[in-house]
């Protein structure tokens, strides 16, 4: 047998079956049962999470009585925040998650236009931040993922209360019940 054969940057994988995709499937899928042990939480946020939470949105106007310009003025909001974040994430080449941005404008629904986006999003970056500090410092690591859709709905929770929404979705809560 040739030399060829052994090495195996000439034909090792070849004479065994492999070809070079399946390789690089294989090496892949066991990068990816590695790396889930150095993550804290799932990092990945599935797409219906930030469909079902605006259009959970959709219920609003028949419980808290709003009118359909309130209701297109919501969801231009949220398309408003999808706008900046799909923005910022071609500018960033891809460095903005874009799971984070897609739930930041689903929530973004719920808050209607005005200054509470500009407070949401600031509380996102703030709670994120600090929440990637204490994780690094914890596990003593630089390199390690951290999630950021519990930053984001901690922010949502802080920031719901001061939206105009709210005292309607709270006068109709006993409604409900």
């Amino acid at each position: 047998m040739s030399d060829d054969l052994h090495h195996p940057d000439r034909g090792e994988a070849r004479s065994r079956g492999f070809d070079q995709a399946s390789l690089r499937a294989h090496v892949r899928a066991r990068a990816e049962r590695i790396e889930p042990r150095r993550r804290l939480f799932a990092l990945n946020i599935p797409n219906s999470a930030p469909t079902l939470v605006a259009a959970a949105f959709l219920a609003t106007p028949f419980v808290a009585g709003l009118g359909w310009g309130d209701v297109a003025a919501h969801l231009a909001a949220g398309f408003g925040v999808l706008l900046v974040g799909y923005v910022g994430f071609m500018l960033t080449g891809g460095g903005l998650p874009a799971g984070l941005l897609k739930l930041m404008a689903g929530l973004a629904v719920w808050l209607g236009p005005g200054g509470q986006l500009l407070w949401f999003a600031l509380a996102t970056a703030l709670i994120g931040g600090g929440f990637a500090v204490v994780v690094a410092l914890i596990m003593r690591r630089k390199d390690i993922d951290v999630p950021m859709a519990p930053a984001a709905a901690l922010a949502f929770a802080l920031t719901l209360p001061s939206t105009p929404i709210w005292p309607a979705l709270a006068a109709a809560l006993p409604r409900l019940t």
